[in-house]
């Protein structure tokens, strides 16, 4: 039937899903291999949102830059949050540092993300897909937990290249987020884990 595509649940970003869906399809012509589909989707994704990250990233680089200054206020204003708080807008505003503009750009990619997400977990076509070696089904867990643990390990990468949350608790719960994840991860469909 022309509908029977419509008994596939693709969450509140249908519309997206199913045009990242039609992508994924057309790439796999070509590829002829789901695993290696998803790989250049997801960069497809990332290549198209890249001027929305580089915003992201120079607002990070800006909060590295004047972490120590941060850090300098913390210590002067250890007893007085109320002037530690205006100090640190003071600052804010003579280095010209928005520690908001980060966070927009990463909004913006998460319908498709999440969207992506959806076509990976609800498609059919993933079932006993091969990937490359022992990955022969991208619907099923990575049995070695390969995929997982790289994940896990990029994960902690990519937070060293950020700057450290001023608040104590904050780092520490940061830090523990790759080690969850991985653990959550460890039973996911390596196709979802791939992405």
């Amino acid at each position: 039937s022309v509908n029977l595509r419509l008994v596939v649940d693709y969450g509140f970003f249908w519309f997206l899903s199913q045009a990242l869906f039609y992508l994924l399809c057309f790439v796999n012509e070509f590829l002829n291999n789901w695993g290696f589909s998803i790989i250049v989707v997801t960069f497809f994704i990332r290549l198209v949102f890249f001027p929305f990250s580089a915003v992201s990233y120079k607002a990070m680089a800006k909060l590295r830059y004047i972490q120590p200054k941060i850090e300098n206020l913390k210590n002067f204003y250890r007893n007085d949050k109320k002037q530690f708080g205006i100090a640190l807008v003071d600052l804010y505003k003579k280095e010209h540092v928005n520690p908001f503009s980060g966070c927009l750009p990463i909004l913006i990619q998460i319908p498709f993300f999440v969207a992506f997400y959806y076509v990976l977990l609800q498609s059919v076509e993933l079932r006993m897909a091969p990937f490359i070696l022992w990955i022969e089904d991208l619907s099923v867990k990575d049995p070695y937990f390969f995929l997982p643990i790289l994940m896990g390990v990029s994960m902690i990468i990519q937070q060293k290249l950020n700057p450290k949350p001023t608040d104590k608790f904050q780092e520490r719960f940061m830090a523990i987020i790759p080690f969850i994840l991985t653990l959550l991860f460890l039973q996911f469909a390596s196709g979802l884990v791939l992405y």
